[in-house]
């Protein structure tokens, strides 16, 4: 696996992490790497490109303002 297909898995990570947090996903389970694999949680609707990139933007604001990060 090389530098952008890792980077590219981590994006996914993120935002299936920042995403659960509204259903979106579901936490499945950590492989033998370390990797944590997430599902999709069929029941929920979709959103537009719009909306995705929106609801991405305040839940990373929100993941990190509980972490404790100041802006």
């Amino acid at each position: 696996v090389n530098f952008q297909d890792e980077k590219v898995n981590l994006m996914h990570i993120a935002i299936c992490k920042l995403l659960s947090e509204h259903g979106y996903y579901d936490f499945d389970f950590i492989d033998e790497e370390g990797w944590p694999h997430w599902k999709t949680n069929k029941d929920v609707p979709k959103l537009s490109l719009e909306k995705q990139d929106l609801l991405i933007k305040k839940s990373a604001v929100k993941y990190f303002t509980d972490s404790g990060v100041e802006f």
